[in-house]
């Protein structure tokens, strides 16, 4: 007779859940973090609530939709004070209210665009200088400047500030 000393049989890796995709998935998630923090496996808790592990796994992976007697004795066994009942109803809830989606349209909704950007436009500036210049010869008047300003000819000689 062939004995098997140091045999260890490891459970698989549990499936990672996506808890966000439905309410669902969200109870199933719920569920598996209630059993966790028990410290049950799947086959403890199956046993508990007389139901097959594999179920529960579907339930906890949203693969199948969990009945209220179920998620109730889970609860009751889990001690969870009615949170997964609770959690059960609103997803039956959200589950029975249409879907909010946009009616069909033969073309996609236009994009918005930004507001264009005016042209810059140029700048005149006209500034009108009141100054007195001792000695510097007007070339050209008010008159015959086209009523603009005067222009100065200022190539004889420069006084400095202390000479005046």
């Amino acid at each position: 007779m062939a004995r098997h000393i140091g045999v260890v049989v490891m459970a698989p890796r549990p499936a990672a859940l996506s808890p966000y995709a439905s309410p669902r998935h969200f109870l199933g998630a719920e569920l598996r973090s209630w059993r966790e923090r028990r410290g049950l496996s799947l086959a403890e808790l199956a046993g508990r609530v007389f139901v097959g592990a594999s179920l529960l796994c579907k339930v906890e992976k949203a693969q199948r939709t969990a009945t209220a007697e179920l998620i109730g004795a889970c609860d009751a066994v889990l001690d969870a004070g009615g949170v997964l009942v609770r959690l059960l109803a609103y997803a039956e809830h959200l589950a029975a209210e249409p879907a909010l989606t946009p009616a069909p349209s033969a073309s996609p909704p236009p994009v918005p665009q930004p507001p264009p950007v005016p042209e810059p436009r140029p700048v005149v500036v006209r500034l009108t200088i009141a100054a007195e210049i001792d000695g510097v010869p007007v070339v050209g008047d008010a008159a015959d400047n086209g009523g603009g300003a005067r222009v100065y000819s200022l190539a004889g000689r420069r006084r400095r500030r202390d000479e005046r």
